[in-house]
């Protein structure tokens, strides 16, 4: 009977552990219009944190059109200068058919990507959610911030070898526009 009943719970743990996994597939997406931004931008609750970098930002070069909205931001903390944001549906989001009257044929928003074939905007936010990537954001200035990337926890191998791969900046740039910036392995950040 206690074998039994260890069995039974092994496969509950087991279900429940799967559906912890995969639950992000299931969060339904906003796409949402960059024509009536005013409508659904800096609503989130991080809205009157004090990030220099608060806005709401479109991901130039990459396709799937995709958006950011900064006021999902979180845990600030004013003495290391440093918040962070969870990709989520929430915060992360696809330009609903790739609209926006500014947008819209504009040679700055070329696709850059590396697929032959374009990735839907759904799948590349499911992997977001699914991989539970967040972002920490430390500014060394008013314009330039370093980025931590979190992939399925901050402690996890994942995030430690893409953390020591890849370095990503934010910094501002002439005329107050924001870019990430990817560079080697951390020694060879410019």
């Amino acid at each position: 009977a206690v074998e039994l009943a260890m069995e039974r719970a092994q496969r509950i743990l087991g279900v429940a552990l799967l559906a912890y996994i995969l639950y992000p597939l299931l969060l339904p997406l906003q796409p949402r219009s960059l024509d009536d931004i005013k409508t659904w931008g800096l609503k989130g609750p991080g809205k009157d944190l004090p990030i220099p970098c608060m806005g709401v930002y479109v991901f130039a070069g990459l396709n799937p059109v995709m958006t950011v909205d900064m006021s999902h931001a979180y845990g600030y903390d004013p003495k290391a200068k440093s918040f962070w944001l969870d990709f989520t549906p929430q915060s992360v989001t696809v330009a609903a058919n790739g609209t926006g009257a500014s947008f819209d044929g504009h040679p700055k928003f070329k696709s850059t990507s590396p697929s032959p074939a374009y990735l839907p905007g759904w799948y590349v936010i499911k992997q977001f959610s699914l991989l539970r990537y967040r972002v920490q954001f430390r500014f060394e200035s008013d314009s330039v911030a370093v980025i931590k990337s979190c992939i399925a926890g901050c402690w996890s191998p994942l995030s430690w070898a893409y953390n020591k791969a890849l370095g990503e900046t934010l910094e501002r740039r002439f005329g107050g526009g924001w870019a990430r910036g990817n560079y080697g392995s951390p020694p060879n950040r410019p």
